[in-house]
């Protein structure tokens, strides 16, 4: 007998879930048909609103794509410290080959390819590199990239210091 009841009882179990489930979607969808109502008789439902679409951009936008041996990545436009002249040809217009992730991209090209870290307040333009540095940079003969925490970043140009 007990366990005909405790059968009974598992079987019915799912049965009121299912009837919760239904009563509450049953009540959203009462409230929606109740808005939906209410604003057809303010007028709102006929009146047709002007909708800015927005342009599709392009996730490249703002990034240069730097590419070698059948594999590229991008870097921000503004993270260059330095590009030399001899090396324009890894700077591609479209992607080409094999996506890769910077920390990759970069170990593999390190030959032509080199980072600078800097800090916060160099990428905001408050500390910004020293003329000394950047013709360091030049003379290397590499494309230099700034980076923060081992990633690209856009650096600033030199804002004028208040006078506070």
């Amino acid at each position: 007998m007990k366990r005909t009841l405790l059968f009974g009882l598992l079987l019915l179990c799912p049965l009121g879930v299912s009837m919760a489930e239904t009563s509450n979607e049953n009540k959203k969808r009462q409230t929606v048909v109740a808005r939906a109502a209410e604003m057809e008789k303010e007028g709102v439902a006929n009146k047709s609103f002007d909708v800015k679409k927005e342009e599709k951009r392009s996730m490249l936008e703002g990034m240069t794509i730097l590419g070698s041996t059948g594999q590229w990545t991008v870097v921000p436009s503004n993270a260059f410290l330095a590009k030399s002249p001899t090396l324009t040809r890894y700077i591609l217009e479209k992607p080409n080959g094999t996506f890769t992730q910077w920390p990759e991209f970069s170990r593999r090209n390190r030959g032509w390819l080199t980072s600078h870290e800097v800090t916060i307040e160099t990428i905001k333009g408050e500390d910004p590199i020293t003329e000394k540095q950047l013709e360091v940079f030049k003379k290397s003969r590499k494309v230099i990239v700034a980076t923060y925490k081992n990633s690209p970043v856009s650096v600033l140009p030199a804002q004028p210091k208040s006078k506070e």
